[in-house]
């Protein structure tokens, strides 16, 4: 492993949690896959994006599920399984595995940020439904409470006449807005729907000018697919075709060397801290 842009260590201890992650799996009959960026990387550079800072990993949610409880009766001396059941303040309905005894410090700093710690993101899987209205409706549903939670934490400040009235259920408790969504979220996964996906994220994917729910919508066929990629000095499991995958998200010219100016970490990281113990436990 090398690098030029001041990530080599922090590279280290996210691919020991990879491996920590590969090994749970492999010993519990999960299957999980490499995502967005970290499988971008894997076709790219067999291994991670120079500059990138994190990781994302996703596994269908009976699989997620499993995972996460597996980490918390089981390693909680070694990582954080940061969700909103976890954390009320956190933000989202996915889980960050946050490596303990590791700091990431940022340009910007949040001061309610309680939970700096060096990440693996990992995401849960849902079926979306057949029927474009279908799709209509529950995107606009994981929406609307998802822009509960934004106004709640105070990302969002109620000004338009929506917004307001959105607001209204910004007084719910965290966990219970984090639970709708799940199971708006959840509501398709008892048919075998053509198409799978990460259906909570809201935001616009600045590639392809897609909605985030739409544009992380893959073919189911390629969940029940995986196959191995090379990544650093092992393999890393992931979707079937994964080229697919790449151009679906990232649009025609995904495999083009990315512009040098923007050769950026995304996620304001300014520098970072590994604990002797850490250190001593990866080996760096």
């Amino acid at each position: 492993m090398t690098n030029d842009y001041g990530n080599l260590e922090l590279h280290k201890v996210l691919l020991s949690a990879m491996k920590d992650i590969d090994r749970i799996c492999r010993e519990n009959g999960l299957r999980y896959y490499l995502h967005a960026g970290t499988l971008l990387g894997a076709i790219n550079h067999k291994g991670f994006i120079p500059w990138d800072d994190d990781v994302d990993i996703s596994l269908t949610r009976a699989d997620y599920d499993t995972l996460l409880e597996i980490l918390q009766e089981q390693y909680s001396d070694v990582y954080f399984v940061h969700n909103f059941k976890t954390d009320p303040a956190y933000k989202n309905n996915r889980t960050v595995l946050r490596v303990l005894g590791t700091k990431v410090i940022h340009y910007h700093d949040d001061p309610e940020n309680n939970h700096p710690e060096i990440a693996v993101d990992i995401v849960p899987l849902d079926a979306a439904p057949d029927k474009v209205w279908q799709r209509k409706i529950q995107q606009k549903l994981i929406w609307i409470f998802d822009a509960a939670v934004q106004i709640k934490q105070g990302d969002i400040i109620p000004q338009s006449i929506p917004t307001k009235i959105l607001s209204l259920l910004s007084y719910m408790e965290r966990v219970r807005l984090g639970e709708i969504i799940d199971t708006l979220t959840m509501q398709y996964n008892h048919r075998k729907t053509e198409y799978m996906g990460l259906l909570s994220y809201t935001g616009k994917n600045p590639y392809t000018g897609k909605s985030g729910y739409e544009n992380d919508l893959i073919l189911r066929s390629s969940y029940e697919n995986p196959v191995m990629v090379p990544f650093e000095d092992t393999v890393f499991m992931t979707i079937g075709e994964p080229i697919k995958d790449l151009e679906h998200r990232y649009g025609p010219h995904w495999h083009e060397p990315y512009p040098e100016e923007k050769r950026i970490t995304k996620h304001d990281v300014k520098s970072y801290e590994i604990s002797p113990e850490v250190r001593a436990r990866i080996g760096i």
